[in-house]
């Protein structure tokens, strides 16, 4: 997120096809992409998951989400997007 706030060229992209967020940013003269899952994007999946019966989600890196004292509501919301998948 850091980099997305402070370094990218583009800002904010989403891919429809795979329901993804990405940026792009510049460093050392080169190009990069970064991919990535955010509240919007995992809630889409998780819904998908949920409509085709599958016994399963998660998020891949949970371990960057800020879990400082008070953390913030980027991580509170991450977490909270999978109740809807087990909800009844």
């Amino acid at each position: 997120m850091y980099l997305l706030q402070h370094n990218s060229t583009t800002g904010m992209e989403w891919n429809a096809t795979s329901m993804s967020p990405y940026f792009n940013y510049e460093w050392g003269g080169l190009t990069f992409q970064v991919w990535y899952d955010d509240v919007r994007s995992l809630t889409a999946k998780y819904n998908l998951a949920k409509l085709h019966n599958l016994h399963g989600i998660g998020m891949w890196t949970a371990d960057k989400l800020n879990y400082t004292a008070g953390g913030d509501n980027q991580t509170k919301a991450m977490w909270q997007a999978m109740r809807p998948f087990f909800a009844g």
